[in-house]
């Protein structure tokens, strides 16, 4: 009685051809998911958000319950070198509708209302982050709000201390995740 290897069988073969096909399905699956996970990093390695963003204005959903997109903006600033310091120790803001003491000046020109969350400092190597104290809203083109003024504490903490004149940059950054760039100088 003839005795058939798995390796010699043609039902040993189709197991194999099956196996081999399923394989090679799920090996491109994954390279397919991988590759569009790794096309949808940004060049820190984050996941991108899926608004359009510029170095001065944004598209956001709005986070309100209004409907529309918001476009904010930041139009100016003035940072008072003075203001930031080592030994400070606020890393909070509020806003406001008038410029008083350090402050950035944000402006809507869309329909939905923007929530900022955040504020980025880039001075001397480091990164500092600031978050409101209480909601920070601008409001749709419109709206009483609508020029909206980011305020700092007199006593802001920064890593290193602000030299007038030195470089600064940073980013506003929005409930929907959108970062707004800006740049400028300590005064």
């Amino acid at each position: 009685m003839p005795v058939d290897s798995v390796a010699t069988s043609s039902k040993g073969r189709e197991i194999g051809k099956v196996t081999a096909a399923t394989l090679v399905v799920i090996v491109a699956v994954v390279a397919a998911v991988g590759i569009f996970y790794l096309q949808s990093l940004n060049t820190s390695g984050q996941p991108k958000t899926s608004q359009p963003v510029t170095t001065s204005s944004t598209s956001v959903s709005s986070s309100s319950s209004q409907t529309g997109l918001a476009e904010v903006t930041v139009l100016s600033g003035s940072l008072k070198a003075a203001d930031f310091r080592a030994a400070g120790t606020s890393t909070t803001f509020i806003c406001g509708t008038s410029a008083v003491g350090s402050y950035i000046r944000l402006s809507n020109s869309g329909s939905g209302t923007g929530s900022v969350t955040a504020v980025t400092l880039n001075w001397n190597g480091a990164t500092d982050v600031f978050t409101p104290l209480g909601e920070c809203l601008v409001g749709p083109a419109g709206n009483a709000s609508t020029t909206e003024y980011i305020l700092f504490s007199t006593t802001s903490r920064l890593t290193f201390s602000a030299s007038a004149g030195g470089a600064v940059t940073g980013f506003v950054i929005l409930s929907g995740g959108a970062e707004i760039a800006f740049a400028g100088s300590f005064e």
